[in-house]
């Protein structure tokens, strides 16, 4: 009986979705790498600071940090300038978790 997966079409067509796959991948791979190194970019210079500015940072402060998105980052960072006190920090994470 004849094996279709032996046949140098299969073969080709097999090579051929292997590298497919293989760049997709990758290219998703770099894609989700460069978002979550952006994303900790933008934490780590939060965080820099808000400890400037405030000093020390709790820890639920940096836990909250943690789970905001890109997008909420960019707007703490704009809010940031508006901030007079520790509590408008505070009320401000409050209201965006």
């Amino acid at each position: 009986m004849l094996d279709l997966r032996e046949s140098s079409t299969y073969q080709e067509i097999l090579a051929e979705g292997e590298a497919r796959g293989l760049a997709e991948g990758e290219a998703r791979g770099l894609a989700e790498g460069e978002a979550r190194g952006l994303h900790e970019g933008k934490e780590e210079l939060l965080a820099i600071l808000l400890q400037q500015r405030f000093s020390t940072l709790s820890q639920s402060v940096t836990d909250s940090l943690d789970k905001l998105s890109s997008e909420q980052m960019n707007e703490l960072g704009k809010a940031l300038f508006n901030f007079t006190s520790f509590a408008d920090l505070e009320g401000w994470l409050l209201n965006h978790q």
